[in-house]
């Protein structure tokens, strides 16, 4: 699922965010393990050193993932990656040039949804190989 990386794919979730990860494992169907509303942030904060990389949002559980050690594949919609960036330097920050963004708002003034639409799955395949060893 990772670009021929033998991967373990492990879906985590701040407590308000539990339906959006119970339907990103509805799509990857039986291909993960999902502990989503599983940890309050304290477990978070004691699982994420265990991951080899998060792919996530912009938002508090990559900053964990900053400060855990732990590389970030963060993607960025409405928000600006230089403001929301984690700590430290092994991260990659993927953002499209949308003409709107950064808007920093949480609803789309628009409602074409540019800067998350235009962003691609081989776009976070591919920074996300970065991190991760090939099988073989």
């Amino acid at each position: 699922i990772l670009g021929g990386c033998d991967a373990e794919i492990v879906i985590l979730s701040l407590p308000g965010m539990i339906n959006e990860a119970n339907e990103l494992a509805t799509r990857l169907a039986g291909r993960v393990k999902n502990f989503a509303g599983q940890f309050e942030v304290p477990g978070l904060m004691d699982a994420i050193p265990y991951c080899s990389l998060m792919i996530a949002n912009d938002g508090s559980l990559p900053l964990l993932a900053g400060h855990a050690g732990v590389p970030a594949v963060v993607i960025y919609g409405p928000s600006d990656p230089t403001e929301a960036a984690p700590f430290g330097s092994q991260h990659s920050l993927l953002s499209v040039n949308a003409v709107c963004s950064p808007c920093n708002q949480m609803a789309c003034l628009y409602e074409h949804h540019g800067c998350m639409r235009d962003m691609t799955v081989e776009q976070v395949l591919q920074a996300a190989a970065r991190y991760l060893s090939p099988t073989g």
